[in-house]
């Protein structure tokens, strides 16, 4: 049964719904980007859209068909609703932060509904790339407000950081986290 978007869905409904009907056809959706931050730290971070990297060129017939039923229209790369002001986009089949391929992602249950969504460290991560590369100062307040609100071992984004040559950025990172 595919969910029923309504504009007066929230951004964390619109994920679980989109995602949910994907896994049900049998693409598994993955949330990133700034909405995945929204999800984790819903006060500080803030989202209009929502990336979900999937691998559904094999499926392409499905993939269209339930973005179809699930109301959404297609806009050049992103998918738009009439009746949600959340946009959808799909920008890659793999997950790729920086360098390093993520395998791992968590899915979190509500009642009937499901999201595939990557993990606080990831997210970090993610955030932080934009950050480093792009000069997004919105990312490393999100990134921040997940470091402080979920469970995340901040070794471990150090060691990204300096994978990606990115140590001397994430000093500021880690001062704003209290390190």
């Amino acid at each position: 049964m595919i969910p029923t978007i309504t504009a007066q869905d929230t951004l964390r409904e619109v994920v679980f719904k989109v995602c949910t009907a994907l896994h049900e056809t049998g693409i598994k959706a993955v949330l990133t980007g700034g909405a995945a931050a929204a999800f984790y730290a819903p006060e500080a971070a803030q989202s209009r859209d929502a990336d979900f990297i999937a691998s559904w060129y094999s499926l392409q017939r499905e993939f269209d068909e339930t973005m179809r039923l699930l109301g959404y229209i297609k806009s050049g790369r992103i998918y738009r609703h009439p009746m949600s002001m959340f946009t959808i986009d799909f920008p890659d089949v793999e997950i790729r932060i920086g360098q390093s391929f993520i395998q791992e992602f968590d899915t979190i249950r509500e009642g009937e509904l499901l999201l595939h969504i990557l993990s606080p460290l990831h997210v970090v991560c993610d955030r932080l790339a934009s950050f480093y590369w792009f000069d997004d100062r919105s990312a490393l307040k999100a990134a921040v407000a997940v470091a402080k609100l979920q469970h995340v071992a901040l070794w471990e984004v150090e060691e990204w950081s300096k994978q990606h040559g990115e140590l001397e950025n994430y000093q500021e990172f880690a001062m704003r986290v209290g390190l």
